[in-house]
């Protein structure tokens, strides 16, 4: 008889599988409609910069492996949605857009670039969505179809897709090949694809919230690659600083940790590839690395933490980081976002930031921060950590 239920109960996890939609490649999709201060487009003829948005691609095949069955966005009569996000050029006021029509598989990600405050290199989210009609069409803007994907047990992400803006004041190194980056250039391909992964969920998705425990992600996969719970950043947004894995058999700081030292290229290890797995999307097995690796990764290590005393540029945290979201708040962020507080640099003055607040979420250091008369953001290049948000921001009144 325990045979027999043995037996009933692997037919049954067959024919489920078999029963679920199959999984498709998903497709990334650049936009550049809001790209208004010709950081992908020359201004002044029009004409798209090839070499720029050929990265951008590059960046989206890093992620390739990656399958799942994400539901199409087709509002039908009666069914209505937007999303409010950051402009990506930081030109304007936020930017709305209503009923969009996403294909099935697809994450369709807004991009811009405008010059700012010294040592930011980029950030990206997801923006502000909200929902009404039918309960398939909510599912599947909110979730894109995917099963226990909101709350704080989720275990599966889905997203229409989102935005990324790039920090035109950088000295970029806009080439495919590593062989040509120098001291004193960020590798614009690294950021791109470290911003693709947060709209993918990486410190955006519920459950990648639901996994963090005492500072450390708690992910199967993540701890099976890298031998223990994992130790995240202070905002629960990205691994902690200094934090390693292997990619193509080297030992390598991984790419979604909060900064990259200029003049490094940091793709995507075997460690972050497992958080997104985690995440719940469907990744490809990357290869384990092979012995002889050891040995030099260990020099690799004493080489790089020896030269480590250079500034690193930062990474911005997604635009609502998982610990500043309210549990059971589904449509609507909460807190003060990373893209809200860039939205006002020189811009905007305190009534645009205090539609955000949301009550006893809000971190006191923010509410601080919000009681001056006009607030400007920029970020500290010589700060080193992320141990507090002052050595990220500063703010100053007028």
């Amino acid at each position: 008889m325990k045979r027999l239920a043995t037996l009933c109960g692997t037919l049954a996890t067959v024919f489920a599988a078999l029963a679920a939609p199959p999984a498709h490649a998903i497709d990334i999709q650049f936009d550049y409609t809001y790209d208004t201060r010709g950081f992908f487009t020359d201004l002044v003829t029009g004409t798209p910069i090839t070499e720029r948005r050929a990265l951008l691609d590059l960046a989206a095949s890093h992620y390739e492996s990656f399958s799942d069955t994400l539901g199409a966005i087709n509002p039908a009569t009666g069914d209505t949605w937007s999303v409010t996000f950051t402009h990506p050029s930081l030109g304007g006021r936020a930017v709305t857009l209503n009923n969009l029509d996403i294909a099935a598989d697809t994450l369709r990600i807004y991009v811009g670039g405008s010059p700012s405050a010294p040592g930011v290199l980029g950030f990206a989210g997801t923006g502000t969505v909200s929902a009404n009609g039918s309960a398939g069409f909510v599912d599947a803007v909110l979730t894109r179809g995917q099963q226990n994907a909101l709350g704080p047990i989720a275990t599966d992400y889905g997203t229409w897709g989102g935005y990324i803006w790039f920090n035109a004041a950088n000295d970029w190194y806009f080439g495919s090949s590593a062989n040509g980056l120098t001291h004193g250039n960020p590798d614009f391909l690294t950021t791109a694809t470290h911003e693709i992964g947060h709209i993918l969920g990486f410190g955006e998705a519920d459950s990648w919230a639901a996994k963090i425990v005492n500072g450390y992600f708690t992910g199967t996969a993540s701890i099976a690659a890298h031998g223990t719970p994992v130790p995240v950043d202070s905002f629960g947004a990205h691994w902690a600083e200094g934090t390693y894995s292997y990619r193509d058999g080297l030992w390598q700081e991984t790419m979604m940790d909060p900064s990259t030292p200029a003049g490094e290229r940091q793709l995507p290890t075997v460690l972050d590839y497992a958080g997104f797995a985690d995440i719940g999307w469907q990744v490809t097995a990357v290869p384990e690395p092979h012995e002889w690796a050891l040995y030099l990764s260990g020099l690799l290590i004493l080489v790089r933490r020896a030269r480590q005393q250079a500034p690193c540029a930062r990474h911005h945290s997604p635009s609502t980081p998982a610990k500043w979201k309210k549990a059971g708040k589904t449509t609507t962020e909460v807190g003060i976002s990373y893209d809200q507080m860039h939205s006002q640099i020189g811009l905007f003055a305190r009534e645009a930031l205090a539609d955000t607040i949301a009550g006893p979420a809000f971190p006191r250091l923010l509410q601080k921060v919000l009681n001056r008369s006009v607030t400007f953001f920029a970020f500290l290049s010589s700060a080193k950590e992320y141990n507090a948000m002052p050595l990220a921001y500063y703010s100053r009144n007028t």
